[in-house]
């Protein structure tokens, strides 16, 4: 099940926090801040995919089996890239992409004699 991220929903809560004075503006503004970048990993079978979101760019790093195969950018211009994986324990090639408010992951690995394919799956929602 992907994460889901509504801003909205937070600076809603934000806001009703400020007008009743519970929260200083020094709080509000590192709230702020942090509210504007996510990180996160997903792991889905022997790989492991780590997420920096600082809207609009995305960098993500994907490991496979705990040894890390490339980091990669994504933002509006660049929307989707592809990773090749070529390692004497896994082989196959993954594709990343920003599609609408969301990353998405398609491809296919095999480790150790067992292949995983995934088609298009929600790695993480924001909006």
């Amino acid at each position: 099940m992907p994460i889901t991220y509504k801003k909205e929903d937070n600076l809603a809560k934000l806001s009703s926090a400020v007008s009743s004075s519970q929260v200083s503006a020094e709080t509000v503004s590192r709230i702020q801040q942090q509210m504007q970048a996510m990180d996160g990993c997903i792991n889905l079978g022997p790989l492991k995919v780590c997420y920096h979101i600082q809207l609009p760019k995305i960098v993500i790093t994907v490991s496979v089996l705990g040894i890390t195969i490339g980091t990669i950018t994504l933002d509006p211009t660049n929307p989707c890239q592809t990773l090749k994986i070529d390692l004497w324990v896994a082989s196959g090639k993954i594709e990343l992409c920003i599609k609408g408010s969301c990353l998405k992951l398609s491809g296919e690995v095999c480790a150790v004699g067992q292949c995983v394919n995934w088609n298009d799956i929600t790695i993480i929602c924001w909006g």
